[in-house]
């Protein structure tokens, strides 16, 4: 009846969500990517036959994100309140988590953080840690691809 039964499958669904992201930058998009790179432990973790197991696995998840883990979750259950658009410096979100928008239009970025016509980029901040979006769910995906 679905086509999405393990973890991989999930893992393949969100290169295709990566995809659609990178092609498309919006806040569907990124919500629907990262909402699936979120729940490929849900379907991960369930091979494995008893909890004690399962939460083993969970912890192995966690060591293996490290800081990238709380990023994936907070992306994930936070992003929906946040748009992305262009023009927008600098964008607070809970936790000072700050969201940046910068388009390779003149004057849509500071001096030399983009080629002039170079496209648009969304960027996090948290704790003096800056990810382009597209780059952080590519990170992510590949510690997926490292764990399944």
């Amino acid at each position: 009846m679905f086509d999405i039964i393990t973890g991989t499958d999930l893992l393949d669904k969100a290169k295709r969500e990566l995809t659609k992201y990178q092609q498309q930058p919006n806040s569907d998009n990124l919500f629907n990517l990262f909402v699936t790179i979120r729940h490929i432990e849900d379907y991960a973790k369930y091979k494995f036959a008893t909890r004690k197991s399962r939460n083993k696995y969970h912890k192995k998840i966690e060591d293996t994100f490290g800081d990238l883990y709380p990023w994936m979750l907070f992306i994930c259950n936070k992003q929906k309140h946040c748009k992305v658009s262009t023009g927008v410096v600098g964008q607070a979100m809970e936790g000072g988590h700050v969201q940046y928008a910068f388009s390779g239009e003149i004057n849509g970025a500071p001096l030399n953080e983009l080629p002039i016509n170079g496209g648009d980029e969304y960027r996090v901040e948290y704790n003096g840690a800056t990810y382009e979006l597209g780059q952080l769910a590519a990170m992510l995906i590949g510690k997926w691809e490292n764990l399944l």
